[in-house]
């Protein structure tokens, strides 16, 4: 059976087109296979999955997880989203309840196809509509915790303070230069920060973050950010600053299949 599709849920601003786009495509691709060409021989399925990218939840993959039979439903009974609701809370509210038991995995799949779009720069910048993927990154995802001191803004001498906002900007600023100075294809983002409590007068006693590293190397990606995780640290004690850090995601990249990726060119270079 070849499988094709994709996924509903997108990253914050993500825009409509990233995941719908491959669900709907293999939806519309499929009708036309059908009327042009009758029956396949083959079966082809399409498929469209939630809360693959982790932007509402702390958890990554769902839909496709459980089409493998590697999703534990008790990993989310208790998980919330930034405004307090529950996993199982939304799946309800969209019509669906949480298996009881790990679903068992698909066997049946042959192939798995996707048409996604670019969500970044180089083709466009090459004068390219289409390109042909030929690896997955692997990505490792953090939250981090800062603890240092509350203090009123104006009473508190500088080098008196505890101010996790600044080991925040050195930690930013390090990495980020550490990153472009290592070079493509790795990428490093620190998505989300929030300080407390987070007002005008007074100095940030606590900050949390998030960090998305990614890259096609495992080693590579395992390198650089375990060597991340030491400048952090090492950058909290100078500022007498403590750290939580929490690798909450840490997914391998997976090269895709040579047969499909030598087959997808001839595909897509008449429209390309």
């Amino acid at each position: 059976m070849i499988l094709s599709g994709s996924h509903i849920d997108t990253v914050v601003n993500g825009g409509n087109l990233d995941g719908q786009f491959g669900a709907l495509a293999a939806w519309l691709a499929l009708d036309w296979l059908k009327a042009t060409y009758g029956a396949p021989l083959r079966t082809v399925e399409v498929v469209s999955m939630a809360e693959e990218e982790g932007s509402r939840f702390p958890y990554v993959f769902w839909g496709s997880k459980n089409i493998f039979g590697l999703a534990n439903p008790e990993e989310v009974r208790h998980i919330q989203d930034a405004k307090g609701t529950g996993f199982v809370d939304a799946m309800q509210a969209c019509g669906f309840t949480l298996p009881a038991a790990p679903l068992a995995a698909r066997t049946d799949i042959r192939a798995f196809v996707e048409l996604h779009i670019e969500q970044g720069c180089v083709l466009e910048s090459n004068g390219q509509s289409i390109g042909v993927v030929n690896a997955i990154v692997g990505q490792r995802r953090y939250t981090v915790t800062l603890n240092g001191e509350s203090n009123h803004a104006g009473t508190t001498p500088m080098g008196y303070r505890r101010d996790t906002v600044h080991a925040f900007s050195r930690i930013c600023s390090q990495s980020i230069e550490k990153a472009k100075q290592h070079g493509d294809p790795l990428v490093l983002t620190f998505g989300k920060v929030e300080p407390q409590p987070n007002t005008v007068n007074v100095v940030p006693g606590k900050t949390t973050f998030t960090i998305d590293c990614r890259h096609t190397d495992a080693a590579v990606l395992r390198e650089f950010t375990e060597q991340l995780e030491n400048d952090m640290r090492a950058i909290c004690d100078e500022m007498d600053i403590s750290i939580d850090i929490d690798l909450w995601m840490d997914e391998a990249p997976v090269p895709m299949n040579a047969e499909l990726v030598a087959a997808s060119p001839g595909c897509v270079k008449p429209n390309n």
